[in-house]
Parts: structure tokens; C-alpha cells; sequence
């Protein structure tokens, strides 16, 4: 086995003009990356590339499908003398069940369709080497393989850094029925002049009855040797280092060497980031001595700022340095493509986009708004659109021809907003734009219209406008969409005057009935809800849909006093006590201004003279101004009782009067097991009630006696009180 120089590109001199570039003998740490995906591989199916230095052979079992059957791999042949270091570490493929079974030495697994599936493994160099300035390079390595016609070996190369591989053919295109190790040179023009080359070896495990017979495919020595027979070298050169997207550019084309009658030196550019694994070409020169190449950057090349250009040679092949800095290419602005437009005088506003860059501009006869040609507001022409550049990169214009052809114009549909009952209305002056006179109105419905819009009895709609003068143009419409819109309601202005005993009021609840009850109410120009408890001047606004107008009312709301009469109430008073002036008897405090009438209905001065005037109900009258009613207050003079108590412990009686024809009403604390005696003035008990409760109130059945003075007397375990009253 030899000695490994390099793992990467080398260039070591030996005799003559040969140049070993590249050697692996797979005694220390292998410049192949084993069991890769290339060439559709797949490793960990039935067999795998390994490297060690076992050539002896074995026997072993396997399970096939729950049978468990015997085989045997017979010893791998030794390597020649020729081979420096023979039978040290190799390179070879091994039968995965082999490996299960500790036999280390080249094999396969046969491929049957029963036990063993088809596979495909691939061992690669993992750097690349260049052969630039070599026009003959040849690929030397010692193999075996016995194999089968299905079970062989293959050779492959590439120049893409093993992104694709292409299959060596000649002069072997499958390695088998080899069980000893010979060695092979493969010399061809593709390997020549690479910048990139590396080479991989595949085993291909076809199924098959016959199967095969081992070893399998075993590899060592691999060499790269090349010849210089005619060193020569490019160097490209380019100046200035911006460009647009289609410019054109001289490369620079410096040679040494000599090239051959025929040769053509193109130049490629790089992808943005300098790598020439897909380039470009823009430019080529059929030239033995170099010179300026004439160029173009292609139009569609992607923007960016890392391109390379370089100088390739077809006699030698050769692939020169790039330019040595990074080129700049920048989008050239597309303004898009020329275009004419033809359109009707009356037709709606359309597109004059030439499909180029946004944010151009637009000049011509008209301002262009956005990209639209409107025919009622613009004249027609040529309009230009450019699209500025940047960088080097110039301006782009193109043209849209505009040709305008008399037509129909029905003007420009709208929206109207009519107050409701506010008249008539001719839908034509509701039109935008300058619509044609003459034409044709459909109602909503789609029947024949005269165009005018009744207010007070009309519902609104789309109201659609046709005029059809005939031509190529054809007919236009418009329309008219009628939204009824209603006017504020606030009711008259007026004055209201409420009782004081009325308030808070709502205001809502006095407006007229004409008024909407959606508007807003002001005090002192502050909006409130309309609740007051005090009288004023207000303001009452019902806003309008627009543009309807709002309407207003101003309110002022007056407050009458209401008249206080005071509370009912009982006077006891003896045959020997002076006046009694009523009003002071009162509960409460009533008003002054009121008069009074007696128990027989007559008017009264106010002032009871005992022994003079009837005991009895003496009413107080109070009047009060509209809208407030009069009050009254009914005062019971009765006779006074000698040694009558007021009161029995806390109950205190107090005669209310009577409700209506039905009941006398009396309060007093609230009792449980009360005697109730009703007494007349002539002290007979005419009515009694025992075990009765007092929950505050007594009420007493009016029907129960006649006319008269009487006496209501209770009796508890606090003691007595009785209260004077009269029926």
C-alpha cells in the first residue's frame, strides 16, 4: 500500500511531467466518507462499505423468515507484492449479516427476494482536488470483485463537489468476476482542468436467483495522477464593478501558455455569493490570444453584491481565476410594456397599468390618479409611465396611446340622502358628473320611471339612469340610490306649568304629541336627561338624519305652589272654655289663607265659642292656582269629658276622622288584648269589642251608629283612655 500524502488538492512533482495530485492507502483515518446517499444509495439494508485489514474468511448463521440456515465466506485474496504494505488496511463492502456474525473479510449479501432485499452503497473522497492546468489526468486505483450479473461494482465521478455524479464507463463499466487484485487507470478528458473533482465507488446488489458468489467490491492505493503537458493559465478582469440587470461589460482576458487553434474563451458570472457551481454565461471569444471579451449581465440575474466573473478555455480546457473582487448587480427599473387604449367618452374610469415597477410616475396631457384614464375628467394622449432607477441603472419609460370615442354618458352614479316630506325631487340633478339629457329612468322595480321623486309618498331605492344614443359604444348607466332621510321633531315651543307637589317631573312625558322622543334635552346648555326638580328654561333638540335639519323647542316650565290645609285632627273642648281659634287645633302646619265651614256645610268665622256653636266636623279649605287642586283638613270639636283619660300606659288615642260614609279612623300605639266600648252622650255603652289587637290603627264600622257625640273607650292591663268623636 502507499503512503497518504494529502486528504485535500496536492501537487507533488515527480519524474517527467507527472504530478501525483491525490493518494488514500486507508492506513490511518480515510479521506472517504462511507455508506453516503449518492447515486441513489442507501446504507444499513443488506450490505455496507468498511475499512480494517481482515482477509481471512467464515462460517456463520441466519434467520430467513424463521429458518435458521448455515453459510459459509471463504478468505479474501491477499494483495500482490506491487501493492507497498500489502495486505494492511482496505477498503471493501461486507454483508451486514457477515458483520453480525464477527467475519470482517470482503462480501455480500446476494440479493434473493426472500432474505436478502436489493441494495446500492457508496463510498466517496470527502474533499475535492483541482486539476486545473492539466489537461490529462487519470484516476489509479487496485480492486477485486467477483460478484454476479446483477452484483457489481461501479466507479463514479463529479465536478460539482458531489452535488451530482456522473458513472465512469470506460474502459469498465461493471467490476466483477475478479477474485484476485489487479490495478486500474482510468484516463479521460472530463477529468481534466476542474477546479473541482472527486471520485466514489458504488456497489450495486441487483435481486437476482442466481445470486453471486464472493468477495464483494475491495478498493486501495486510490490515486489522482496528472500530466502537465501544456501548463497554461486565465486571469479575468473587469472595471467598474456596479452594473444593471442587461448591461453590457467588458471582462478582461490575460492568458500564459499557449492554447490551440480553435479554442473559444468564455466568460461565466458566479451566483451572489461567488460560487461558480452553476454559473452563467454572458460572453465568449474564440481567440488563442486572450483580449477583451464583450459581455451582458442577463436581464433576469438576481440582484446582490458578491457575483465573480471568469474566463473558461475549451482547447485546453482550463478554468481561470475570477476577477478577484465582488461585483455589485442592481434590478433595473421596468416601466412594463407599451400599450394603446381605446374608450368611450362616458365610460367608468379604467386601468392604464403597463405591468411594470410600482411606484413609477405618470405624465401626460391629464394628472393621472393611481393608474386610471377617467374619460369625463381627463383628455386623451400619450401618457408615459417611468420607473426610476438606482445605482448605475437608468430610468424605464413606456407609453399607453389613449384614443377617446364619443358615447353615451349617463353621468356618474350617487347616493342621495332626500328629507322625507320635503317635496319633489328630479333625480337627474343628483347625477354626477355631465350626463347626456334625453335618457330613460326604471323605479326600483324595474318599471318605466319619469325620473322625479315624491318625498311624501315615495320609498326610496335604486333609481337607475339609461342613455343609448346607439354607435359602438352601446348605451350607459348610472344610478341614483334614493336613502329617505327623516327631519327632527321636537314639538311646538310652549310653557307648561306643573304643582309643586308633581316634581321631579320627566320632560319627555309633556312634550306634545308631534315630537320625537329621541332628542336631547339642555339646561343653562348642559345636555340632561330630562328629569327636573325645579321649574326653568329649557331647550329640546331632536337631531335630523343627515342632511335633514334638526328641529328645536324651547320649553319654560312654571311651578305652582300646592296648597297645605294641615293634618285632621281631634279638639276636646268644655261648655266653660274660652274660644278656640281651629286653625291653632290643626296638626301640621297649615297654610293661613284657607276658610272654614261647620258641621252643617254653612261658613264659619274659624274661631268655636263653646256653649254658642255645634260640636261636630269643621272642615279648613285651602285653595291653590291651577294646575295645583285645593286642599282640606277636617278638625273633630267634640265635647270634653270630665276625668277622661288620654291615654291607657302609651297608648295615646288620636280620632282621625272618618274615610268616606264607612269608617271612623283612630291611631294609637300598637295593643294586644284590648276591651273596645263605643259610649253615647248619654253614657250607654252602644258597642264593645274584647281580646281585640290594635296594630296602630283602629278602624270602627260608621253603620254601627246614628248621629250623635260619642265616646271610644279602651281598657288594658296598663289601665284606660278613651278619645271624644263625633258620627
Amino acid at each position: 500500500m502507499r503512503t497518504l500524502f494529502s486528504f485535500v488538492t496536492v501537487l507533488v512533482t515527480l519524474a517527467g511531467n507527472a504530478q501525483t495530485l491525490f493518494t488514500e492507502d486507508f492506513e490511518g483515518t480515510p479521506a472517504f466518507t462511507l455508506n453516503t446517499s449518492d447515486a441513489n444509495s442507501v446504507a444499513g439494508v443488506s450490505n455496507s462499505w468498511v475499512v480494517n485489514d481482515v482477509y481471512a474468511g467464515g462460517t456463520g448463521t441466519v434467520d430467513c423468515s424463521g429458518f435458521v440456515l448455515d453459510f459459509t465466506i471463504p478468505g479474501t485474496a491477499g494483495q500482490p507484492a506491487e501493492v507497498s504494505g500489502a495486505n494492511g488496511n482496505y477498503l471493501h463492502t461486507a454483508s451486514l449479516v457477515a458483520l453480525d456474525n464477527d467475519i470482517l473479510n470482503c462480501s455480500f449479501g446476494a440479493a434473493d427476494g426472500f432474505c436478502t432485499n436489493a441494495d446500492d452503497v457508496f463510498a466517496r473522497m470527502s474533499t475535492d482536488v483541482s486539476t486545473i492546468g492539466s489537461s490529462e489526468v487519470s484516476f489509479v486505483f487496485w480492486w477485486l470483485c467477483n460478484g454476479g450479473n446483477q452484483n457489481y461494482g461501479e466507479v463514479y465521478y463529479s465536478t460539482t463537489s458531489g452535488a451530482s455524479w456522473q458513472q465512469v464507463t470506460v474502459p469498465i463499466a461493471q467490476y466483477r468476476n475478479t477474485t484476485n487484485w489487479g490495478e486500474q487507470t482510468v484516463t479521460l478528458p472530463a477529468f481534466g482542468n476542474q477546479p473541482t473533482l472527486r471520485f466514489g465507488f458504488r456497489f450495486h446488489n441487483g435481486e437476482s436467483f442466481l445470486g453471486g458468489s464472493d468477495p464483494g467490491f475491495a478498493i486501495d492505493d486510490v490515486r489522482i495522477i496528472a500530466t502537465n503537458t501544456n501548463p497554461v493559465s486565465i486571469d479575468a478582469s473587469v472595471s467598474p464593478l456596479d452594473y444593471c440587470q442587461g448591461a453590457s461589460l467588458n471582462v478582461g482576458c490575460a492568458i500564459t501558455g499557449t492554447f490551440n487553434a480553435g479554442n473559444v474563451f468564455t466568460a461565466e458570472i458566479s451566483d451572489a455569493a461567488g460560487s461558480f457551481a452553476s454559473p452563467m454565461v454572458i460572453g465568449s471569444l474564440a481567440s488563442t490570444t486572450g483580449g477583451s471579451i464583450a459581455c451582458v449581465i442577463p436581464p433576469g440575474m438576481p440582484p446582490g453584491t458578491g457575483y465573480r466573473v471568469r474566463v473558461v478555455s475549451s482547447s485546453p480546457v482550463t478554468a481561470g481565476t475570477d476577477n478577484g473582487s465582488d461585483i455589485i448587480v442592481y434590478e433595473a427599473p421596468y416601466a412594463g410594456t407599451d400599450a394603446a387604449l381605446t374608450i368611450c367618452s362616458g365610460d367608468d374610469p379604467v386601468s392604464m397599468a403597463t405591468g411594470g415597477d410600482a411606484g413609477g410616475t405618470w405624465t401626460g396631457p391629464s394628472t393621472v390618479v393611481g393608474d386610471l384614464y377617467d374619460p369625463a375628467t381627463m383628455s386623451p394622449g400619450i401618457y408615459t409611465y417611468t420607473a426610476s432607477g438606482s445605482g448605475p441603472c437608468t430610468s424605464d419609460a413606456s407609453e399607453v396611446v389613449v384614443t377617446e370615442v364619443a358615447g353615451a354618458n349617463a353621468g356618474t352614479s350617487t347616493v342621495a340622502v332626500i328629507c322625507k316630506e320635503t317635496g319633489i325631487y328630479d333625480l337627474f340633478e343628483f347625477l354626477e358628473g355631465a350626463p347626456d339629457t334625453g335618457g330613460t329612468w326604471t323605479d326600483p322595480d324595474g318599471d318605466p320611471s319619469d325620473g322625479l321623486f315624491n318625498s311624501h309618498t315615495t320609498n326610496g331605492g335604486v333609481y337607475t339612469y339609461t342613455v343609448d344614443p346607439g354607435g359602438s359604444c352601446g348605451a350607459d348607466e348610472a344610478v341614483v340610490t334614493v336613502q329617505i332621510g327623516l327631519p327632527g321633531e321636537a314639538g311646538p315651543d310652549d310653557s307648561w306649568t306643573v304643582c309643586s307637589d308633581a316634581l321631579p317631573v320627566d320632560l319627555f312625558d309633556l312634550l306634545d304629541g308631534s315630537a320625537n322622543l329621541t332628542g336631547v334635552w339642555f339646561s343653562n346648555g348642559v345636555p340632561f336627561d330630562g328629569e327636573t326638580a325645579a321649574g326653568g328654561s329649557f331647550v329640546y333638540i331632536d337631531y335630523a338624519d343627515q342632511p335633514c335639519t334638526n328641529d328645536t323647542a324651547f320649553i319654560t316650565l312654571d311651578v305652582s305652589q300646592a296648597a297645605y290645609a294641615g293634618e285632621n285632627a281631634t279638639a276636646q273642648v268644655c261648655n266653660d272654655d274660652p274660644p278656640l281659634a281651629l286653625l291653632t287645633a290643626l296638626a301640621g302646619a297649615p297654610q293661613t289663607d284657607g276658610t272654614w265651614t261647620g258641621p252643617d256645610g254653612s261658613p264659619h268665622s274659624g274661631t268655636f265659642i263653646p256653649g254658642t256653636d255645634a260640636f261636630g266636623l269643621y272642615t279648613y279649605t285651602v285653595d291653590a292656582v291651577e294646575p295645583c287642586d285645593a286642599d282640606e283638613a277636617v278638625l273633630a270639636v267634640v265635647l270634653c269629658e270630665v276625668g277622661l283619660a288620654e291615654s291607657a300606659g302609651n297608648a295615646a288615642l288620636v280620632w282621625l276622622g272618618q274615610e268616606g260614609l264607612g269608617q271612623h279612623v283612630f291611631s294609637g300605639m300598637p295593643l294586644v288584648n284590648v276591651a273596645i266600648e263605643v259610649i253615647d252622650a248619654a253614657g250607654r255603652t252602644v258597642h264593645s269589642a274584647a281580646s281585640t289587637s290594635i296594630a296602630g290603627q283602629y278602624r270602627l264600622d260608621s253603620g254601627l251608629l246614628s248621629a250623635g257625640a260619642y265616646t271610644l273607650r279602651i281598657r288594658t292591663d296598663a289601665g284606660a283612655a278613651g278619645v271624644r268623636f263625633v258620627q
